[in-house]
């Protein structure tokens, strides 16, 4: 690890109260429940089931219309 970034980390943890262990360990703890939590688990029943619904001809949601036509005006 460079210098610059070992003592970063370490003002870093010692701003905090933390040994640079615990300031680690916490940074990684916080990015992993950030990664997951940005993953989507589904039986496949439900993925199938998800997948009809988006490529049914269903109808527009009322609101889904005006969003649309807004979104439109405004040139996105």
């Amino acid at each position: 690890m460079p210098a610059a970034e070992k003592a970063e980390i370490e003002e870093a943890a010692g701003l905090t109260g933390r040994t640079v262990t615990e300031y680690v360990r916490t940074a990684a703890r916080t990015a992993a429940r950030t990664d997951l939590a940005r993953s989507i688990k589904v039986s496949g029943e439900v993925f199938d089931a998800l997948v009809a619904a988006i490529e049914s001809d269903a109808p527009s949601a009322p609101a889904m219309v005006r969003a649309r036509a807004r979104a439109e005006e405004l040139g996105l």
